[in-house]
């Protein structure tokens, strides 16, 4: 199989990495910190799940 993180290249031997796999992971990584850059998300102020869910659904709607 392959591997998603490709190896630095100071490694002689590299191995395979799954470039589609790759890209999608640093999209979904890069979401993530966006959605920490706002504060409630990051110290989560609600307390419920559900308005802590909505809040995010509403934050992901205005960085599209």
């Amino acid at each position: 199989g392959y591997i998603c993180i490709p190896c630095s290249n100071s490694f002689v031997e590299r191995w395979e990495i799954d470039e589609y796999q790759y890209r999608e992971s640093h999209n979904v990584e890069c979401f993530f910190k966006l959605l920490k850059d706002c504060r409630r998300i990051a110290t989560r102020y609600d307390k419920l799940a559900r308005r802590f869910l909505a809040f995010i659904h509403f934050a992901s709607i205005l960085m599209a």
